[in-house]
């Protein structure tokens, strides 16, 4: 899940959302309970303009005990 994750990251700071969507769906796939990426997919998905599916992320995300950063829970409201 670590390569998939970086890749997902590589992806993202290079602005291919898709790609990076495509990474961390494939971590989650491999790691149903890794918190990181559930928050970079809901983030990239924020870039996407699709919020509802960025909340659902980024809540899966919170209730695996990752913390949000206060901007984000203002970007997801």
């Amino acid at each position: 899940e670590q390569a998939y994750f970086g890749l997902g990251n590589v992806a993202g700071y290079y602005r291919n959302w898709d790609e990076a969507l495509s990474y961390y769906d494939k971590t989650i796939a491999l790691s149903p309970d890794f918190a990181p990426a559930y928050l970079m997919k809901g983030q990239t998905l924020l870039q996407m303009d699709r919020k509802q599916e960025a909340l659902e992320a980024i809540k899966k995300a919170k209730s695996l005990g990752i913390a949000i950063s206060p901007e984000l829970e203002k970007a997801i409201q």
